[in-house]
């Protein structure tokens, strides 16, 4: 794995292959030679992108937009969305007045409200997620590896390991046929493999793991959010408006519990693949096509140049079949069932409650309620801090619970998907019902009352991390094999 010619040291900037919305990825027929001039020579690769090209192209760009341009859309929809807050409390933008729901000394009559924080945190938070220029240097086969001429191509497959080596991460674009694909399960592998001298927590902050289902759990997330805030804000805000919202937002959790557990799917058939994984079941491109180009030349075998790398690396391909069947499967099945969205990740998402809720702290401040104004900052903190990441991760842990659960008989699986339903709706209205006890119960002091929410809130998140953060000892795969059994 070690280099023997720098020249073959190779990154391309991330915003260059992410701008069009990901033509280097899409355009199929882009010029050879322009695409390795994208590339130049590195030190060290920032990223190793490793992906399959069978996986859907539209998810697989939105996800490394995200992935890439996601703290800057984050960042910057907050910096736009708190100007425009500011804007409506000086009176600057157009606004309406309603009488909240919440009433109590010092806070009571009707507020000047406006969605301007809200829909401008969000439109240029997507203008930032689209169009912002990430300067990372990071390793995409098509642009860093030669692909119209072949000594150069097999120049860069043969320094693949010396690749993999100098990349800080190794970003894995997880999807169905990921481990069929022999370039993905190789590229995975040596990662690890060269970097096996790292301390075990370094080296699992090394190896990035996300799912393609997260682009449509990420945007249902954030289309929730936002429209429920907008319905607090347009609204009449009324007990039956409120209790629409919340239901609303227990009804909104069925599609992300649909996606998590075809994701949990996803994991026992990886699970399976890795148990019987074997050089002679993955694919690659160049034997899809009978080892032909399209003008009928014959073309050089991937896998006669792997496994020469193979048995460099690992004395012989039963070995590397060994590892894959080990050292490989645990590291990706680690990152994949501890909490595949991830608490950043979650907090990212979960920055639009704040562009909302910093609507709501306006028309407060706007209106003299300083204490209410100040009590809605305490609570939007633990909102979208550890309250939303939480019940996202009970969502993960009951996906799974009912996944599972449809190996047994019909009226277990009947009874496991009830009461998976019921403990769903219990977590996203427990936290709306506490904050509105709360303040009922402390009507004259709004900021006691949403600190006592803030502590109980996250002592609960304490605890849930703590009980449903870890991953899995053997996949959902293993157990339902040992159940069956």
């Amino acid at each position: 794995m070690e280099c023997t010619d720098a020249s073959f040291i190779r990154a391309v900037p991330a915003w260059a292959v992410l701008r069009s919305f990901g033509q280097v990825l899409r355009n199929t027929r882009l010029d050879a030679n322009e695409l390795y001039s994208m590339s130049f020579q590195v030190d060290s690769i920032d990223e190793f992108w490793s992906h399959s090209w069978h996986s859907v192209l539209f998810l697989k760009v939105w996800l490394l937009l995200m992935l890439k341009n996601g703290r800057a859309a984050c960042v910057g929809g907050t910096c736009v969305a708190l100007l425009l807050a500011y804007l409506s409390y000086e009176d600057v933008l157009p606004g309406w007045y309603k009488e909240p729901r919440l009433q109590g000394p010092g806070y009571s009559g009707e507020f000047r409200f406006s969605p301007w924080a809200n829909l401008s945190g969000c439109a240029s938070a997507l203008l930032l997620l689209l169009f912002w220029q990430s300067s990372s240097k990071v390793f995409l086969d098509r642009a860093c590896i030669h692909q119209g001429n072949d000594r150069l191509k097999l120049q860069g497959i043969l320094h693949l390991g010396a690749l993999l080596k100098k990349s800080q991460t190794l970003v894995v674009v997880w999807d169905p046929s990921y481990l069929s694909r022999l370039w993905c399960v190789f590229e995975l592998a040596a990662f690890l493999h060269g970097h096996r001298e790292d301390q075990s927590s370094l080296l699992m902050k090394r190896l990035v793991i996300k799912p393609s289902v997260l682009v449509p759990v990420t945007f249902l997330l954030v289309a929730n959010v936002v429209l429920l805030l907008l319905f607090e804000t347009v609204l009449p805000d009324t007990d039956v408006v409120a209790f629409l919202r919340i239901f609303l937002f227990a009804l909104s959790q069925l599609p992300n519990v649909y996606l998590l557990r075809r994701l949990w799917r996803a994991v026992v058939d990886a699970e399976r693949q890795f148990r019987t994984f074997s050089l002679q079941k993955v694919k690659c491109w160049c034997c899809s096509v009978n080892h032909l180009d399209e003008a009928g030349n014959t073309i050089t075998c991937d896998m006669e140049i792997i496994k020469d790398c193979i048995v460099e690396w690992y004395g012989s391909a039963e070995e590397f079949e060994r590892s894959v069947r080990t050292h490989v499967h645990d590291a990706f099945i680690e990152q994949v069932t501890r909490f595949p969205l991830g608490y950043r990740w979650t907090v990212g998402v979960t920055t639009c409650i704040v562009w909302g809720q910093l609507d709501a702290i306006a028309a407060r401040a706007h209106g003299g309620a300083h204490s209410l104004a100040a009590s809605i900052v305490v609570t939007t903190t633990a909102w979208f801090l550890w309250v939303v990441p939480m019940h996202y991760l009970v969502l993960f842990r009951i996906a799974y619970w009912m996944e599972i659960c449809q190996t047994k008989s019909l009226v277990v699986r009947f009874v496991a998907t009830c009461c998976g339903y019921i403990a769903i709706g219990a977590s996203a209205f427990f936290p709306h019902a506490l904050q509105a006890q709360l303040y009922q119960v402390i009507p004259q002091e709004p900021v006691i009352a949403a600190g006592l929410f803030w502590g109980v809130t996250l002592c609960l998140a304490v605890v849930s991390r703590y009980v449903l953060a870890r991953p899995l000892k053997q996949g959902p795969g293993a157990t339902n094999k040992t159940s069956a059994a």
